[in-house]
């Protein structure tokens, strides 16, 4: 539903014959060329001192973005993290993007 500003209300909208082209002919090779032109893969490695953090040990975070702590002595540790960044813009023929 689109609102129109010459009725003042919503209305029901279908999609343009060219639109439903594009997302049919789009293959899963298409996607990911698409994907892989806008965003990159990083790493990021850190220090860290926390008085709080009294452990020692590995710790893994899942999530975006992936995290590795390492505690090799009490405060004091490492933490590695990974994950994808977005570089640019989408590209404007790419409907789901």
């Amino acid at each position: 539903m689109i609102k129109d500003d010459r009725h003042y209300g919503w209305h029901e909208t279908s999609v343009s014959a060219e639109a439903e082209a594009m997302a049919v002919a789009t293959t899963e090779a298409e996607l990911v060329a698409t994907l892989r032109a806008i965003t990159r893969r990083y790493v990021k490695v850190r220090p860290y001192f926390k008085w709080y953090d009294f452990w020692i040990g590995f710790f893994y975070q899942k999530g975006v973005p992936k995290r590795l702590y390492i505690g090799p002595l009490p405060m004091i540790g490492i933490m590695v993290e990974w994950g994808f960044m977005i570089i640019g813009p989408p590209p404007k023929h790419d409907p789901y993007i």
